[in-house]
């Protein structure tokens, strides 16, 4: 993975899936090589229904620095005293073998709220607009199946923060976090944990070729 300009691959064993992105190439399309039938390998839309299918995010918010800006709207949003009451420090705890940084975030005032959506807007711009979650966004609106443009003037509810509650561990060695839990108001939202962090690697140009030796494209 490579910030700027984007570039990344991505390979998922038990989905048996492989994804090579390079930004600004085949019109922002990702080539995905699926290792189940059909085989094939196709440039698919990242924002796609076949790639946004039962997901969470997109390839697009792989990586550190969509959860630093994640972090920094719920930080902007809850400005001023709610920040001293909303998060907390847990002191240092071993998570996978490092000693983290547990912070908690708790926002007693999470709620939704009636949004008119506007000419040409989706799930996906509204999410990035407002620094929302886009899956929540569909599940609370019953969108998960709906990739494009949404009726304007439709009203759909959306939340006020990005979840009700958080707890991250943040490494003390690399200062990024390794696990991260979000809660919306029912219950646990998502859970993801980073291992084997190798932070500023040079990455040789020919890994995000579709030829490199390793890849089967």
């Amino acid at each position: 993975f490579e910030a700027a300009p984007r570039k990344l691959y991505f390979k998922n064993s038990i989905k048996k899936i492989e994804i090579l992105y390079l930004d600004g190439q085949h019109k922002n399309n990702a080539l995905v090589k699926p290792h189940v039938f059909p085989y094939t390998a196709l440039y698919l839309d990242p924002y796609g229904s076949l790639m946004r299918k039962n997901q969470h995010y997109t390839i697009n918010e792989l990586g550190f620095i969509f959860i630093a800006r994640t972090m920094k709207s719920i930080l902007v949003k809850d400005g001023g005293e709610k920040l001293s009451k909303n998060f907390s420090y847990h002191g240092i705890i071993n998570k996978k073998g490092e000693n983290c940084h547990m912070i908690m975030y708790e926002n007693k005032e999470f709620a939704y709220y009636d949004y008119t959506v506007g000419k040409n807007e989706s799930v996906a711009t509204i999410a990035i607009k407002h620094s929302l979650s886009d899956y929540m966004i569909r599940s609370k609106n019953n969108l998960h199946s709906y990739y494009g443009t949404i009726k304007e003037g439709q009203v759909i509810k959306l939340p006020n923060n990005y979840c009700a509650k958080a707890t991250l561990f943040i490494s003390e060695k690399t200062k990024l976090p390794i696990a991260i839990n979000l809660y919306d108001e029912k219950d646990l939202w998502e859970s993801y944990e980073h291992s084997n962090i190798i932070v500023n690697k040079p990455i040789d140009a020919a890994e995000f070729t579709r030829s490199y030796k390793d890849y089967n494209f």
